[in-house]
């Protein structure tokens, strides 16, 4: 999901709203909730609760009509939505998508196959990794209050807690979806999830982070996605944006938002016949790291996440494409479901932003790094990959780049491009620093 207008610094704030077209299309307003004026919209598009598509919209001083977003629709996803509309029973109009809203005479088979999955035993653990950030964890949990799967357990992994709030919440709150709370001492991302891993009681678990919220279909849907396809050991979802406030919320999604330009398509990624080359290149993204989910089993015998790669290790990140891409190289397959919908909320500073973009460049050469390391020999596949990736980092054609246009901020691709260079250091001094520690 990639922004398709010319998102810049001057523009104004723009609004961030979902609609399903079995109801019908709104007309959208020309200021947000706090009655500023808005320069455009991201329009979440359902179809009969799911998930098919992202609308981006300019939004003119009068507000945009029902017609003009229809058109806007019919533009930007036309194919994708009449699919899915004649699916559900829709005679095709060739005059334009039905802005009224559509009945279906049967519930359509994506959300039978949900039904399936909530009528189904099969347990969830959703992981909330966080680090004093004790109000965004709350809000996240909230959230999971709401799911409608079912069989939902909650772990909240305080990771080096400075204070006891967090604690204190969640053993003294009243929760539907029951919570458990589970403090790791040791600092960095992948020591909390590898603490959740060790302590998980359910067949499934799951990882978000703490500056989302969840769809109520969320946990629903990743079930969804293993129970339709039992070969499946990991499952990935979409994350969009909770709002674009501010120039750097907005210039992130024209970095590629955490897509990178994956979309609303749903897609299976097997490493028995896509090669060990392919799942050493994860653009697009096979998935996030803010949105996956695995067999707990496979990702026990994958050895749990690097602790010497992920956020506070000094590598940023690159802990997630590392797993993505350890299962894949075992020959297991992964699917991306973007019913399986997170909303996060977006970095709102420029230099914040600059930071973000520094620490993905340093996460992804930090994992190759690792990737050599433990096996020499997919050196020479990385060294095939490599005009394809400086065509992606310093090209103009590659799915990141075709977003940015000239006036993307040089600063920000500067930044990435230097967290790229020091990434395979910065892996060095994480791996000896965890020797330090573990007395090797």
């Amino acid at each position: 999901m990639t922004a398709q207008l010319e998102l810049g610094v001057t523009q104004r704030p723009w609004l961030v709203t979902e609609v399903d077209l079995a109801d019908g299309l709104p007309a959208l307003p020309a200021v947000d909730g706090t009655g500023q004026p808005v320069g455009g919209a991201f329009v979440l598009v359902r179809m009969f609760t799911e998930p098919v598509a992202g609308l981006w919209v300019t939004v003119p001083d009068g507000g945009l009509s029902p017609e003009e977003l229809g058109r806007a629709a019919e533009t930007q996803a036309g194919q994708e939505l009449r699919a899915r509309l004649i699916a559900a029973g829709w005679t095709d109009d060739p005059s334009g998508l039905p802005l009224r809203g559509v009945t279906s005479a049967s519930r359509p088979a994506w959300v039978r196959g949900r039904d399936l999955a909530e009528a189904s035993s099969v347990g969830l653990t959703a992981v909330l990794c966080t680090r004093g950030r004790p109000e965004g964890a709350r809000q996240c949990l909230e959230s999971l209050q709401r799911q409608a799967y079912p069989r939902l357990t909650v772990m909240v992994v305080d990771n080096a807690p400075r204070d006891d709030r967090l604690r204190q919440f969640v053993e003294s709150g009243h929760f539907r979806v029951p919570v458990r709370y589970v403090a790791e001492p040791v600092p960095r991302l992948s020591h909390a999830r590898n603490k959740a891993v060790a302590e998980c009681q359910t067949e499934l678990i799951a990882f978000l982070d703490d500056d989302e919220v969840a769809c109520p279909y969320w946990a629903s849907e990743l079930v969804r996605g293993f129970i339709e396809d039992p070969a499946v050991d990991c499952v990935a979802g979409l994350i969009a944006p909770r709002e674009l406030r501010t120039p750097a919320q907005q210039l992130y999604e024209r970095f590629g938002g955490h897509s990178k330009g994956r979309g609303f398509r749903p897609m299976t990624f097997d490493g028995r016949q896509m090669g060990k080359t392919r799942a050493l290149f994860p653009l697009p993204p096979f998935g996030t790291g803010a949105n996956m989910a695995f067999r707990l089993t496979a990702v026990r015998e994958l050895g749990g996440f690097d602790t010497a790669l992920g956020a506070g290790a000094g590598t940023c990140g690159g802990e997630d494409t590392d797993i993505f891409s350890a299962l894949l190289l075992d020959g297991r397959r992964m699917a991306y479901r973007p019913s399986a919908l997170l909303w996060h909320s977006h970095r709102t500073t420029h230099e914040a932003l600059r930071s973000q973009l520094y620490g993905y460049g340093v996460g992804l050469t930090a994992f190759y790094t690792a990737v050599v390391l433990r096996h020499p020999p997919h050196a020479f596949r990385l060294l095939a990959l490599a005009p394809r990736a400086i065509g992606e980092v310093l090209g103009s054609g590659g799915v990141r780049a075709q977003t940015f246009g000239e006036s993307f901020p040089p600063d920000l691709l500067a930044a990435n491009r230097r967290g790229l260079v020091r990434g395979p250091a910065a892996y060095w001094r994480a791996r000896r620093q965890q020797r330090r520690v573990a007395g090797w």
